[in-house]
């Protein structure tokens, strides 16, 4: 199982911004050597990518479980799933066991799918995001603004229930490298997109409308912490100075 990177995540409750949680990511560096080292072969389509995910959610979930149960913390746990015919029926049957084995609580799971998989309109995923969500874990949909997206698709899955939020990349929000400006200007290396910020301010602002959280995951820099604040996002993750200061002095969830 590739290694795990844990990203803080943060939510903004009563003009405050509180850690709420930990995003789990696979290691790609060490995905990559791996790979050159001969330790990862190629997977089939499908079947493979699902076990890895199972898998992954399984040691998730085991060496959480304790963490997010504890009286202190009411912390939860994200991960985005590889495989892009899941969740289906099968997933759901296996997560209900790593559940029970693990005795981890559904509604401390958020599970992110990319926007492709809603657009399957297929009546067995709709039952099982809806056996989901009647579990208490939480349905995001991730790389909005990067993938071909349709506000129509989310309007109607949201209007379904089958959706939970909505998350976005900071990048999105950066001058981008290779555009001109005059030779003797020297913005600095974490000047915002004037036109970006607007057009992903006012797409936050159409979540809300249609009644779902919104996350800016990936900040690095305090621009970016700042956007996500004027712009009203409901929940951040990533680092930079200002959450690096509000972040958990906890062990990691996992070693």
């Amino acid at each position: 199982m590739p290694e795990t990177r844990w990203i803080s995540r943060f939510g903004l409750r009563d003009d405050a911004v509180h850690q709420i949680g930990w995003e789990a990511e696979p290691d790609i560096s060490a995905i990559v050597r791996h790979r050159r080292q001969g330790e990862m072969r190629p997977r089939p389509q499908g079947s493979g990518v699902a076990e890895t995910d199972l898998t992954r959610l399984h040691e998730i979930c085991r060496q959480t479980a304790p963490l997010v149960t504890s009286a202190k913390t009411a912390h939860s746990i994200t991960m985005t799933l590889a495989d892009p015919m899941a969740p289906d029926n099968d997933f759901v049957s296996a997560l209900q066991k790593i559940f029970a084995e693990t005795a981890f609580p559904p509604e401390a799971l958020r599970l992110t799918l990319h926007e492709q998989r809603l657009a399957a309109d297929s009546r067995d995923l709709a039952l099982a995001l809806a056996i989901l969500i009647d579990w208490g874990v939480e349905i995001w949909v991730t790389r909005f603004g990067q993938d071909p997206s349709s506000l129509s698709l989310l309007r109607e899955r949201a209007a379904s229930g089958l959706v939970s939020g909505i998350s976005m990349d900071a990048a999105l929000v950066m001058t981008p490298t290779g555009l001109w400006r005059p030779l003797d200007s020297n913005p600095p290396p974490d000047r915002l997109d004037p036109v970006a910020t607007r057009f992903f301010a006012a797409s936050c602002e159409a979540m809300h409308a249609l009644g779902l959280k919104t996350h800016l995951g990936r900040i690095t820099s305090s621009a970016q912490f700042a956007f996500a604040l004027s712009a009203g996002f409901d929940e951040m993750g990533g680092h930079c100075r200002e959450l690096d200061r509000i972040a958990s002095r906890e062990a990691l969830p996992c070693p």
